[in-house]
């Protein structure tokens, strides 16, 4: 009922996660800016959009909440123990990464997990996820750039 993403760039997962949840569910989505990407000459196969663009305007646009802010100093507490899903997907630096997973393994209601892009893809990423696996079950979807995570603490009490 409760999805957060971090990392809303054009809203495409956003519409996604909320066409797919719950009738009731609400999709929480940070992003830093809010105002047009464009990533230049040397990534041509992304062309220039908008954040939000794909859920704005859209019939689910309201199970959509947008939040500009950075997420390095976002304060999450209304968040905490109350999301059944998060998706990461934000800064892509190693240190964002382990910093996003902290605030995301914070916000999981018992059995919720964390879902990760670009596993496999973008080398920090990875390196990431390797180290957060020292001490959590991490499990790569085989034939995409996705790891998945469950909340180990309230599905076993192992940890």
């Amino acid at each position: 009922k409760e999805v957060f993403e971090f990392g809303t760039f054009d809203g495409r997962t956003a519409l996604h996660l909320a066409a797919n949840a719950a009738a009731d569910a609400r999709v929480h989505t940070i992003d830093v800016m809010e105002e047009a990407f464009d990533f230049g000459a040397e990534a041509a196969f992304c062309e220039p959009t908008s954040v939000g663009y794909w859920f704005r305007g859209h019939v689910l646009a309201d199970r959509i909440e947008a939040i500009t802010a950075n997420s390095a100093t976002f304060d999450f507490s209304r968040f905490r123990g109350r999301v059944d899903l998060v998706f990461v997907d934000a800064d892509h630096s190693e240190a964002a990464v382990l910093r996003d997973s902290a605030e995301a393994f914070a916000m999981l209601t018992a059995g919720g997990a964390v879902i990760w892009h670009d596993y496999l893809m973008i080398p920090d990423v990875t390196r990431a996820l390797s180290k957060l696996a020292s001490d959590r079950t991490i499990t790569h979807i085989a034939g995409t750039t996705l790891a998945i995570a469950f909340n180990e603490n309230a599905v076993n009490g192992s940890r």
